[in-house]
């Protein structure tokens, strides 16, 4: 089965954003799940009534979404440059309408910049999922256009916090990931339409029950249970990886909330707090090591020791001493293994 990105939903999608046209027709099998496979998503909620015949058959629309994943990652992806980076559509010149989680999140679910819909931060009272109209989303627009929809893994930040048990509305399959728990490898919290499962515990690295291969395999399953269909459908796949997790008996650096770690310091007394490192996401059991030794990247950048010429917040931070650099650097190397488990079920 193919999703075929036609050369004029190609077309209309682009003259709505700023990019490149790669391709005039670009045919994606439909289990390569890509971020870049949200613009057929778009079109999906045009009318068809007045479109030729042959047009009116909709493509299946899959996306993926990985979280704060760099593009340097994508040199040891290989089958994902090959399968989309050669065959599907690049736009050179794409800027995220906001750095942060939820509000970028938020973006991409209602269509609006974050001062339009409201969602301006990761938490209350300037943001989070409760900010977020969820009755004028996308899986909503989706469902209305005739699509079956599904949601897989993370969603807005604070999703799940108020009632476990909500299933937002828009979705025919629902399985969202519970916070605080979608921030674990193992002993995470699925509300799976309307019932709560927990896989595996925090302290177990179950191979059975790794997050990612979970999130795959019910990905896969949906595309096999509804790509003969009679209807068209809508996957939004979500992964953690390779954000940094929140560790069993380590100390807690949140994921946008607070820049740094550790107690907030009174303005004036005491030196600046040490940077916050987040911990990579633990690997698969079968990648473990993978990357040990891969080295972080030379950048002039990278602990700048003359910051005059930067902004007075940056230049009263101190210098990142040996412990910092000793944890960015296991944090970087433990990151590369999370760029490979999202990718097995298309690698050969």
């Amino acid at each position: 089965m193919k999703a075929t990105i036609t050369a004029k939903t190609a077309a209309k999608t682009e003259r709505g954003m700023t990019g490149r046209r790669r391709h005039s027709g670009v045919s994606v099998p439909t289990t390569v799940l890509s971020l870049l496979l949200l613009l057929p998503a778009a079109t999906g909620c045009v009318s068809v009534q007045d479109e030729p015949e042959a047009e009116k058959k909709r493509p299946n629309v899959l996306m993926v979404m990985t979280d704060d994943q760099w593009l340097e990652s994508m040199r040891v992806m290989s089958k994902t440059r090959k399968l989309l980076g050669d065959e599907g559509v690049t736009f050179d010149r794409y800027h995220p309408s906001s750095p942060l989680c939820c509000p970028s999140r938020s973006t991409y679910l209602s269509g609006q910049f974050a001062h339009n819909n409201g969602v301006r931060h990761n938490s209350a009272p300037r943001g989070g999922y409760d900010k977020l109209n969820e009755k004028k989303t996308l899986p909503v627009w989706m469902q209305k256009a005739g699509y079956v929809t599904s949601h897989i893994g993370k969603y807005p930040n604070g999703y799940g916090v108020k009632d476990p048990k909500h299933v937002p509305p828009g979705w025919d399959e629902w399985r969202g990931a519970i916070d605080p728990t979608t921030y674990r490898m193992w002993g995470y919290q699925l509300n799976e339409n309307g019932k709560l499962h927990t896989y595996g515990k925090p302290s177990e690295e179950d191979p059975k029950l790794y997050q990612t291969d979970v999130y795959r395999d019910k990905g896969v399953d949906f595309i096999k249970r509804k790509a003969e269909g009679d209807k068209p459908f809508f996957l939004s796949l979500a992964f953690l990886a390779p954000h940094s997790e929140i560790l069993p008996n380590r100390e807690k650096v949140n994921s946008g909330d607070h820049l740094e770690s550790g107690p907030t310091p009174r303005p004036g007394v005491g030196p600046p707090p040490r940077p916050g490192v987040g911990d990579a996401p633990r690997p698969a059991p079968r990648h473990k090591g993978e990357f040990a030794n891969e080295r972080l990247p030379e950048n002039p950048a990278y602990n700048e020791s003359d910051m005059r010429d930067k902004p007075l917040f940056l230049q009263k931070r101190p210098n990142l001493d040996g412990e910092t650099t000793a944890r960015i650097t296991e944090s970087y190397g433990d990151g590369w293994n999370r760029c490979w488990p999202s990718t097995r079920p298309w690698r050969s």
